[in-house]
């Protein structure tokens, strides 16, 4: 039984037992839901996004383009660092616990007796939020795959995809091309679907027209490249030369591309290098203290730790790099953390707390395959940071990764004196 006193923290608590299994892909139950939620289809445009990586950054750059165009705007994205209420934004501003508590109470009403997952049921709270809040852009962020994720009931306008990776292989499948579907399932037929790589033409270029999307793709029909701090774009016959961004420059074209298919007139370049120097995206490569500086990242799979390593090559400077790095045990594999090798030079293995997170002494096993010969351990993230500090001079950096948890508990840490 539920009340309309229900705390946001109760009503979360709840609906992590209230269905039999964490994840349970399917439209059926939550497009049933919707549909008596009447938000099946939303009064705006609609971009989804899907990928390996990069969908995090492809969603703050729409939200910073339509903010810097006078448009509102709102955004669904999993998961939280922080805060429940990160996940669900109108305007860049996080709903309020009694916003929140008031959209769950009547997705309840609505459910009757369907089972929701906890993802199904935070997707009809945010899609209702947004149904009413009158915007003028809605940009989902797919939780797994896209084909059978919650938040394809709704028909996009325009669907990125990003990248594509070998990830949740339990889930979507054990190759790259079985993934890529899974993923392009977000497409429609006569629609706009910007694949952000040059590689997805390969895997998805043939399956997309079979769908009868229509495919945008980089290095073919728009133009990307960084020189030195600069952003450099074709888009739309459009030229852009703006500051390069935070995020890859990939994904902030993607995004931009994805935009200007929906908001042509919007598109001008004073615009456009305006919110992409006003694009905000915490844990990723964000740098949270100085002296010595202090880095977290949620890279947590090969290609993002591949994507992470480049970063730390590109910026390196005269002092050491030490690293604290705590993963899910299906993440942390030898593979997966190799390419950070060459990167780090002292580590520290974290003991992850939950059930999926790995020991530090697993973890330590891993490093020592690839060829770490001596790792600090610790079984919290302050006494992680004590270790590292204590071992630094104003020279050095510290990086912390390895999945969202790691750095929701870094930013929480007394240990670290933010910026």
């Amino acid at each position: 039984m539920t009340n309309r006193a229900d705390s946001l923290e109760v009503w979360l608590q709840r609906l992590e037992q209230q269905h039999p299994v964490a994840i349970d892909l399917g439209l059926d139950r939550v497009g049933a839901v919707a549909r008596e939620l009447e938000v099946y289809r939303l009064p705006t445009p609609v971009i989804t996004v899907a990928g390996t990586n990069g969908k995090g950054s492809v969603v703050a750059s729409l939200e910073a383009l339509a903010t810097a165009t006078g448009l509102r705007v709102g955004a669904y994205t999993s998961p939280h660092l922080l805060h429940f209420n990160e996940r669900i934004r109108i305007d860049r501003v996080p709903l309020s616990d009694a916003a929140i508590a008031g959209l769950f109470e009547r997705v309840e009403a609505a459910r009757g007796e369907t089972s929701l997952t906890y993802f199904e049921f935070t997707t009809l709270a945010a899609l209702l939020a947004f149904a009413e809040a009158g915007l003028d852009l809605v940009v989902l962020e797919v939780g797994l795959g896209g084909r059978l994720d919650a938040v394809n009931i709704i028909d996009p306008d325009v669907a990125v995809i990003t990248s594509i990776g070998l990830d949740h292989l339990d889930w979507l499948g054990d190759s790259l091309a079985q993934i890529a579907r899974e993923k392009a399932g977000i497409a429609r037929p006569g629609r706009i679907c910007v694949l952000a790589e040059p590689a997805l033409e390969h895997l998805l270029g043939e399956h997309l027209s079979t769908m009868g999307a229509i495919a945008l793709l980089a290095g073919r029909d728009y133009q990307v490249r960084r020189v030195g701090e600069r952003l450099q774009m074709e888009i739309a016959n459009q030229q852009y030369d703006v500051a390069a961004p935070v995020v890859r420059a990939s994904n902030a074209a993607a995004a931009v591309a994805a935009f200007a298919e929906l908001f042509p007139e919007q598109a001008e370049p004073e615009k456009i290098d305006a919110a992409l120097a006003d694009i905000h995206l915490a844990g990723r490569y964000q740098r949270v203290a100085e002296q010595p500086e202090i880095i977290v990242d949620v890279a947590h799979n090969g290609p993002s730790l591949a994507a992470l390593a480049e970063r730390l090559e590109a910026e390196s400077g005269t002092g050491r790099t030490f690293a604290i790095c705590g993963m899910f045990s299906d993440k942390a594999t030898p593979e997966s953390l190799q390419p950070l090798l060459g990167c780090i030079d002292a580590w520290c293995a974290l003991d992850l707390p939950g059930p999926r997170g790995a020991s530090a002494g697993s973890l330590t096993a891993i490093l020592e395959k690839i060829g770490v010969q001596k790792t600090e351990q610790a079984a919290s993230m302050d006494a992680a940071l004590e270790t590292c500090l204590a071992a630094m001079d104003d020279k050095d950096r510290l990086l912390v990764f390895g999945s969202f948890v790691t750095v929701a508990l870094c930013l929480q840490s007394r240990g670290v004196k933010k910026l």
